[in-house]
């Protein structure tokens, strides 16, 4: 029920321990966010801070080609908080769909579908120079819509960013 810059917050979605990730909604639109956000343990942690902003270039960069196979991040310029808005896609994670069907269960052609899909988004990720280095189920998200999509840039390395941000969290 909170509202952080006119989204109200409906649910949250994920504690790390480092991020904060929630399901938000804009009451204008009724469309549906997802907010993510550092831990307050970690909020003033200059690092931390540093790559989240990080996250959020990368992001965008990414944006900047397209979004198929990534969540498309709303830039907002006008921001009373430390935080990164990405779209919203109804679906689950791939470790929620092994753990519902079993590896056992999964048919052989939405194995290779979503290979494919993976290998196409890592793809365009170093054709741009950046490693994602935590590519795992829980960061593959299968929407409703049938897209999967590649998640969380939050250890992803470019070369942009400072040496000690390279260990820092290595996934």
């Amino acid at each position: 029920g909170d509202v952080i810059d006119g989204h109200v917050v409906t649910a949250l979605v994920a504690d790390t321990a480092v991020h904060l990730l929630y399901q938000v909604r804009n009451p204008r639109s009724g469309a549906l966010k997802a907010l993510k956000t550092l831990h307050p343990s970690r909020a003033n942690d200059p690092q931390e801070r540093a790559m989240l902003a990080h996250e959020a270039w990368l992001s965008e960069r990414v944006g900047e080609h397209g979004d198929d196979g990534f969540v498309h991040l709303d830039r907002r310029a006008d921001a009373t908080e430390f935080y990164l808005l990405f779209d919203w896609h109804a679906g689950q994670t791939l470790d929620r769909v092994l753990a519902r069907r079993g590896p056992t269960g999964l048919p052989v052609a939405d194995v290779l579908a979503w290979g494919l899909a993976a290998a196409r988004a890592l793809g365009r990720l170093h054709r741009l120079g950046v490693i994602h280095r935590d590519v795992k189920p829980a960061n593959l998200h299968l929407g409703d819509d049938g897209q999967l999509r590649l998640l969380d840039l939050g250890v992803a390395l470019s070369g942009s960013e400072p040496a000690e941000q390279r260990e820092l969290h290595a996934g």
